[in-house]
Formats: C-alpha cells, structure tokens, sequence
C-alpha cells in the first residue's frame, strides 16, 4: 500500500518508506526523534538550516555547494531501521537530502545502487535486514546525479 500525502489519514503501521526531511516531512522528524530515543544512535539532521551531525561527522550549509540555482554538491541521510510506529515486524526507511537533488540521490542510493555496490556483502553481513545509517555526498551537474560517495556507515 502506498499513499502520497502531506498530513496521514491513519496509523503507518506497515513498510514505510519516508522521504524527505523534517522541515517538509513531519512523519521523517517523529522518525527520527524516536530513533535517538529508542537506540544508541544520535542524529541531528535540520534540512531547513542545514545541518547534519552524527556522531563525528558535522555538515553545514558551508559544505553544500550551489551554483546557478543548482546544487553541484549535496548530501543525504539514509537509514534502514524498523517501522517506530507500528506493533509490527515492520521495515521503515527514511531518504533525505538538504535539498531535492539530495533526497533524490539518497533514495537512489538505497534503491537502486546499494543492491549492485562491491560492499553489498558488507551490509547484508549483518544480518538480512540491517540496521543501518549511511551519510551520503552527492555529485551533481545540474539535475543530473553523477556520483553517489558514502562518507560514514553505522550499523546498529
């Protein structure tokens, strides 16, 4: 079942797949705040101000590179966790960037390169549905993606 929309109609209690940050998403900001609560992982990720920090890792608005009303660098936060809002064995992932292009390739990422990566066996290492928390760096010309480098890999 998949349902696009700005306010949620009934309880997500099955897979769910959140994209975009708090500032647009309200369900990614919940998301987010019952995985530091619930887990030993500590993200703090405002796309409105742009700021990501986890653990070591800290990415300002100084590291997001625009040029011409596009961004050429950008970066996404990707994780794999369980479903918080459902009493269900449920799958919930969250893809968000700073900016469109960013979430974008962050969904991509998970989607679709993640499967094909030489590391793959890294992931699924930890079992067939791993937790995890990937900080991706986004190359773009324009609107096109040309790289996807992930800086850091948590998994939990």
């Amino acid at each position: 079942l998949i349902k696009l929309s700005v306010s949620v109609s009934d309880r997500p209690e099955k897979d769910l797949i959140l994209v975009g940050g708090p500032a647009k998403n309200k369900l990614s900001g919940s998301f987010l705040s019952h995985l530091n609560d619930e887990t030993s992982i500590k993200i703090e990720f405002d796309d409105k101000n742009i700021r990501l920090e986890f653990d070591d890792l800290v990415i300002t608005k100084d590291d997001l590179v625009i040029e011409d009303e596009f961004p050429t660098k950008d970066f996404a936060i990707v994780i794999a966790w369980r479903n918080p809002f459902s009493n269900k064995r449920r799958r919930g992932i969250l893809c968000a960037g700073f900016t469109s292009y960013g979430t974008s390739g962050g969904a991509r990422w998970i989607f679709n390169d993640l499967p094909i990566v030489r590391y793959k066996k890294e992931f699924f290492r930890h079992g067939k549905r791993p937790n995890f928390v990937s900080v991706l760096e986004i190359e773009l010309l324009k609107d096109t993606i040309l790289s996807i480098r992930p800086l850091k890999t948590k998994f939990f």
